[in-house]
């Protein structure tokens, strides 16, 4: 860990290009959206397709005789609200991820106003390679398991395994942003990015 890592990297030839506070991540969010690369788009057709299985589904069990509050609904809240746990081994993923690009330490920290968590690994600064394998791991993991969830549920195991897909899936938006950030630049393998945890910010540098 390293707290002088920035000048460091001005002084191998990169400069700084954007600073963002961690708690205005909504905001960087939002910048991404104006700016999609195939990432954000993908990403979003994944939403709307996990969406319109959902409302496909539930017509179908309806239309079978399940009752729309007890049979689907519930259990659908109860997979949401699971979120509320499954943040847990989220961000654990994240910190793992973080480990085997070399980071030496890991702290994690919420946002409980703006519903917003992060695992940062202080003054380690990560490339697009890296990145890919930090912010994805997650998504990629936790989808997996729940994807198998699904194919062996039935009922209301599946609604709930369903809700908890659905709402993880939107949680990985601002994975999904970083990702997003470094695709659409030119050259993003001249990019790094690094938590600079003294000023609760994370750093965009180039040399481009």
């Amino acid at each position: 860990m390293n707290p002088h890592i920035e000048e460091e990297l001005i002084q191998q030839g990169y400069y700084v290009s954007e600073r963002w506070k961690i708690n205005n991540v909504l905001g960087f969010i939002r910048q991404e959206l104006e700016q999609k690369s195939y990432w954000l788009r993908g990403f979003q057709l994944l939403l709307a397709f996990l969406l319109s299985m959902g409302i496909a589904f539930a017509y179908i069990d309806i239309s079978r005789g399940a009752a729309w509050f007890y049979d689907v609904l519930l259990p659908l809240g109860f997979g949401l609200l699971a979120m509320l746990v499954m943040v847990i081994p989220h961000e654990i993923i994240h910190g793992i991820a973080y480990k085997m690009t070399g980071a030496q330490k890991v702290i994690y920290g919420a946002d409980w106003k703006q519903m917003v968590f992060h695992a940062s690994a202080p003054y380690h600064p990560i490339n697009f390679k890296e990145m890919l394998l930090v912010a994805l791991a997650p998504f990629v993991v936790i989808t997996s398991l729940l994807v198998i969830g699904l194919s062996t549920a039935s009922g209301s195991w599946w609604w709930a395994f369903y809700g908890l897909l659905l709402i993880h899936t939107q949680g990985c938006f601002g994975d999904f942003a970083m990702v997003n950030f470094f695709a659409r630049q030119s050259r993003p393998y001249d990019w790094v990015t690094f938590d600079d945890s003294g000023k609760e910010a994370f750093v965009m540098l180039t040399r481009e």
